[in-house]
């Protein structure tokens, strides 16, 4: 799917995977990769989640039963 922004230089950096890293970094590079990803998995944009991705925390300590 090729994506479209509000500036020719926005687009050509969410159309390469590559700029996507060099200008965001690897954590925020993961992040817009796989809201792109929704993006090309929905068929309609009712289908695209609009509340931010609940954050879950590792859990630290030892687990006992």
């Amino acid at each position: 799917m090729e994506y479209f922004a509000e500036t020719k230089k926005l687009t050509k950096i969410l159309n390469d995977p590559r700029l996507i890293l060099k200008n965001y970094g690897e954590s925020r590079a993961k992040r817009i990769q796989a809201r792109l990803d929704e993006f090309d998995v929905a068929k309609t944009l009712a289908q695209i989640p609009s509340d931010p991705p609940v954050k879950v925390s590792s859990i630290e300590g030892k687990i006992t039963r």
